[in-house]
């Protein structure tokens, strides 16, 4: 996933205003279904083949498209050490079995704790959400 929000941020770079390429979610969010299917051992059998089927049409659609399946897709240090908070958010078009599919999947990677749903998008947000979510445990 870093690798490909940094591949996006040289593009957009490069390419300027109106790059066209669309937000970076839907980059890291193709990446964090790679990510789950190259540990299918992990995920089990029935998450691998749903993600999988669903990457190949997830790299069919215009970018348009992209935007309503991945609303949010970004990882975080967490406080436990070698732990990582992946917060995605699914966007209005992600089908049903591929929601509950990428959720199942992710909660048995080890080292992943899982963050559903719209985050805040600037500082004092963020700030907020991290204390709310240290008050949490």
């Amino acid at each position: 996933m870093k690798a490909a929000g940094q591949k996006y941020d040289s593009e957009v770079k490069a390419k300027r205003k109106g790059h066209g390429l669309g937000p970076p979610c839907i980059y890291t969010a193709r990446a964090l279904m790679q990510a789950i299917i190259e540990h299918g051992e992990k995920v089990g059998k029935k998450h691998f083949d749903i993600i999988s089927a669903y990457i190949q049409e997830y790299d069919q659609l215009e970018v348009a498209d992209k935007t309503q399946v991945a609303a949010m897709c970004c990882f975080r240090k967490c406080a436990k050490k070698d732990h990582i908070k992946l917060i995605f958010g699914f966007g209005m078009e992600c089908p049903q079995e591929t929601r509950k599919a990428m959720k199942a999947a992710v909660v048995n990677i080890e080292g992943v704790e899982l963050s559903l749903g719209r985050t805040a998008h600037f500082g004092p947000e963020l700030a907020a959400q991290d204390i709310l979510e240290q008050l949490q445990k």
